[in-house]
């Protein structure tokens, strides 16, 4: 895993949710923030200030919040504004702007953040404004949005993706309403398939196995056109794993029978599963997660 000394340039909305996000990262060894600005009330709807840092300098009122977030982090603050190539800061691993301008990006600057409607943009592209403006939202976004946004980056940094998008220059965009769409396109499916008839000889595995009663149909409709690929993740391992080919399952009973000799392996010491339904390069992808109560 790479530890990472991480700047933020700008630490106004999503600024603010990026330095804590990444405050929690096992991988943050030391944060650097520069902002020149104070906080006002406005910054108060769209960040993580509240009524007492009104008037105090953001990077101060952040270094506060990260502290006390984190204690172990090493914080640097920098009350000035920023300018690449002119200001002088402490080197880091990866710089992050996330002003509200469209400043251009030269080689000390990694990646740019912005939210445009509702999607975080990922900037690694070295660029140049024609014309430059101050940035501004397009839609309604609330903290919750931000604070998404900001998780989805923190993630993509802590995967490595953040370091090939910088070596490779490129530009991606990332909705933060994936989630709620995923959500919502899965019970359009379901509910437009028709109703499912089984045999009850082995009721107890709806017992065992939590959605496995939506998710027949679903599985079954794929299977005529995809192949299935059944696994169980069990201690970093998967267990057990089986291909079914492209339109094999006759019946909902099938299906059943399968998952019944998944979870009652003697090897396996757990007694219910949630079951996940997933696409990925043309297979379908049937995960049994075992219910381990670790929390």
């Amino acid at each position: 895993m790479k530890c990472y000394h991480a700047t933020i340039l700008g630490t106004g909305s999503l600024g603010s949710f990026i330095s804590t996000a990444l405050s929690n990262l096992e991988n943050i060894y030391e944060i650097t923030i520069v902002d020149y600005d104070i906080v006002n009330r406005n910054n108060l709807k769209n960040s993580i200030y509240n009524q007492s840092h009104l008037g105090e300098y953001k990077v101060n009122a952040l270094q506060d919040i990260l502290s006390k977030l984190n204690p172990e982090i090493k914080i640097n603050t920098y009350n000035i504004k920023y300018q690449e190539g002119f200001t002088d800061i402490i080197k880091s691993d990866i710089v992050i702007d996330c002003r509200d301008f469209t400043y251009n990006i030269g080689n000390e600057i990694d990646v740019r953040l912005y939210m445009s409607s509702r999607y975080l943009v990922v900037d690694c592209q070295k660029v140049k404004h024609i014309k430059q403006h101050e940035g501004r939202y397009i839609s309604h976004l609330n903290k919750n949005d931000l604070r998404n946004a900001a998780n989805i980056f923190t993630h993509l940094l802590y995967n490595g993706n953040i370091d090939l998008m910088i070596q490779n220059n490129t530009t991606k965009t990332f909705d933060i309403d994936y989630l709620i769409k995923e959500i919502k396109r899965d019970e359009s499916i379901k509910n437009n398939l028709p109703d499912v008839i089984y045999s009850t000889k082995n009721n107890d595995v709806f017992q065992k196995v939590t959605n496995l009663k939506k998710e027949l149909n679903l599985i079954f409709e794929l299977n005529k056109c995809y192949p299935l690929e059944i696994c169980m993740p069990y201690f970093d391992n998967n267990l057990t794993k089986k291909v079914i080919n492209i339109n094999t399952i006759q019946h909902y009973d099938d299906i059943i029978d399968i998952i019944s000799k998944f979870i009652n392996n003697p090897f396996i010491i757990f007694e219910t599963f949630v079951i996940i339904v997933k696409k990925e390069n043309n297979i379908i992808n049937i995960e049994l997660i075992p219910n381990t109560a670790g929390a």
